[in-house]
């Protein structure tokens, strides 16, 4: 009986762990998109418009769905 509790011990750990780090990875991958797509549209605003680049960052940011800093 204290085998069977233990092994289901370990599975539901394992099962949160497994979840936090997959949760984790998601989380770090949706932010190193954000970052590199931000990157993309900062250069592209200052080849074009570099007097005004944060102004066009914002713009650009705000176009396509996001937040003002």
């Amino acid at each position: 009986m204290l085998t069977q509790r233990s092994s289901l011990w370990y599975w539901v750990l394992g099962s949160m762990l497994i979840l936090l780090i997959g949760s984790w990875f998601v989380w770090l991958s949706a932010y190193l998109q954000w970052k590199f797509v931000e990157a993309d549209v900062r250069a592209a605003c200052h080849r074009t418009m570099p007097e005004s680049e944060d102004r066009c960052v914002d713009t650009v940011i705000i176009q396509r769905g996001g937040t003002r800093r």
